[in-house]
């Protein structure tokens, strides 16, 4: 989740480079996900999942690892904004869904003190992203 919601940070930077749009643009590609993890959040909290989750959450995951590889085949800024969008709202029904797997889970076994573990799992793809793309960048540039 970390690398489909934040990955974009540090890519927009080369992305506004090669294709040479404003930084209105950037700033609405950003918001697409901000708006998309907004909805996605409130939908999520609202779906009625019990027995759902795990399934659901699969399906979040690859949503999530197509709208972020898709951005790559395609130049047309309107397909990204939709592509981001979708990403953000992904991302949200991933970090909502996951969490309550999680939460649950280590409440259950007496560990609910370990959720700070999960919660640092966005910083750590947070982290990998900002590590990764500039390599990445440099190999394929």
């Amino acid at each position: 989740m970390g690398i489909g919601r934040f990955s974009y940070t540090v890519i927009l930077p080369y992305m506004q480079e090669t294709f040479a749009f404003s930084r209105a643009t950037a700033g609405f590609l950003a918001t697409s996900n901000y708006l998309g993890y907004l909805v996605g959040a409130l939908v999520a909290g609202r779906l009625q999942l019990a027995d759902k989750r795990i399934p659901f959450l699969q399906i979040a995951l690859v949503m999530s690892i197509l709208t972020t590889a898709f951005m790559g085949f395609t130049y047309t800024i309107m397909v990204w904004y939709v592509l981001r969008f979708i990403s953000g709202v992904m991302s949200a029904f991933i970090f909502v869904v996951a969490a309550s797997l999680v939460l649950d889970q280590l409440a259950r076994i007496g560990k609910a003190h370990l959720s700070g573990l999960f919660y640092s799992g966005v910083g750590m793809g947070i982290a990998l992203s900002a590590i990764i793309v500039s390599p990445i960048h440099a190999i394929f540039n």
